[in-house]
C-alpha cells in the first residue's frame, strides 16, 4: 500500500510526510547500520531529558541497560535478517541518571543504499511501578515545560524516511476531509479496523465503524469543534471492528495542511486491553 493523492496518485513531498510525522506523541529513532544514533525527534528529549544534539552521533547502546544488551542485539539482528518488524521491551537511561521502561518498534529500510533501522519508542505501561518516584516525578515536571519542544534540530530528511515511519508507526493514521471521507491511512489503520485499504479509502469511519450513540456523540462534538478551528483534547471511544469485536481507542484530531488544503489528521491508538 503506498500513499496516494486526491487523483489516485503518490504526492512524494518530504514536507507533507514530515507534517504527518511530527503530530505522534512518540520518539522517533534512526540508527546507522554501526549502531550509530542518525536521527531522534524533539520528543526524544521530552521522554529522556537529551536533546536530539547531544544524541545523534552517538553509540545507542551507551543509553541503554546493560542487562538488556543481547535482547536488543538480537532484535536488531533479526530486523536485517528478515525485514520484518520488531518489537521490543527494555530500559533507556534518562539523563539524569535513572532508567525507564520503554516500548520499541522498529524495522530496517535503505536509504541511499546504507541499511538504517528506523524504530518508534513509548514508555512502557508499567513505567510507574518501576521508575524511580524521583524520577516520575521530575518527568511531570518535564512534560509541563511545553516550550522546551521547541529545542529541535533542523534535519534534511528525505521523503523515504517519513514515508517509512508513516507506514509503520503503530498507531493508526487517518487523514479525512471535511466531508468526513477518508483521503489516506496507513496499515495500522487497517489492523486497527480489520478493513482494507480498497475499504477504507474514500469512505467515512461512520460508514465502516459500529458506534454506538455516546461514542457518535462525543465524535460529532469534536468535529464540530475542529471545523470551527479550535483544538481539541484526546478522546477514548468504544466501538466494532469489520469481525464485530468490540474495540477502545484513544483519538487524537487535529487539522493540518496537505495536498494544498485544510484536512483532519486522526491519530488512534488501541487501548482496548487498558479499559
Amino acid at each position: 500500500m503506498s500513499l496516494k493523492n486526491n487523483d489516485g496518485e503518490l504526492k512524494e513531498n518530504e514536507e507533507e510526510y514530515r507534517k504527518i510525522i511530527h503530530n505522534l506523541s512518540d520518539v522517533i529513532i534512526e540508527i546507522d547500520s554501526s549502531g550509530i544514533y542518525t536521527f531522534v525527534n524533539s520528543q526524544y528529549f521530552d521522554l529522556f531529558g537529551y536533546t536530539p544534539e547531544e544524541v545523534i552521533g552517538q553509540k545507542a547502546f551507551n543509553f541503554m541497560h546493560p542487562e538488556d544488551a543481547s535482547k536488543i542485539t538480537e532484535a536488531m539482528k533479526k530486523a536485517v535478517e528478515t525485514g520484518e518488524v520488531q518489537t521490543i521491551s527494555c530500559r533507556s537511561r534518562h539523563k539524569k541518571g535513572y532508567y525507564i521502561p520503554i516500548c520499541a518498534r522498529g524495522s530496517i529500510f535503505l536509504d541511499n543504499d546504507k541499511l538504517k533501522i528506523v524504530g518508534i519508542v513509548r514508555k512502557a505501561l508499567n513505567e510507574d511501578k518501576l521508575e524511580s518516584k524521583v524520577g516520575y516525578l521530575e518527568n511531570l515536571l518535564d512534560d509541563m515545560e511545553d516550550q522546551l519542544k521547541e529545542k529541535t534540530v533542523d534535519f534534511k530528511d528525505s521523503e523515504k524516511r517519513f514515508r517509512h515511519l508513516f507506514e509503520t508507526s503503530p498507531y493508526a493514521i487517518i487523514i479525512l476531509n471535511f466531508k468526513g471521507k477518508i483521503i489516506e491511512c496507513n496499515p495500522a489503520t487497517e489492523t486497527l479496523f480489520d478493513y482494507n485499504y480498497s475499504d477504507l479509502k474514500g469512505k467515512t469511519l461512520m460508514d465502516l465503524v459500529v458506534l454506538p450513540p455516546e461514542s457518535l456523540k462525543i465524535i460529532n462534538n469534536t468535529y464540530t469543534e475542529l471545523t470551527k478551528g479550535n483544538k481539541v483534547e484526546p478522546i477514548d471511544i468504544q466501538g466494532f471492528r469489520k469481525n464485530g469485536e468490540k474495540v477502545w481507542v484513544r483519538v487524537s484530531s487535529s487539522l493540518i495542511k496537505l495536498y494544498n488544503e485544510i484536512l483532519i489528521q486522526v491519530i488512534a491508538q488501541d487501548i482496548t486491553d487498558s479499559r
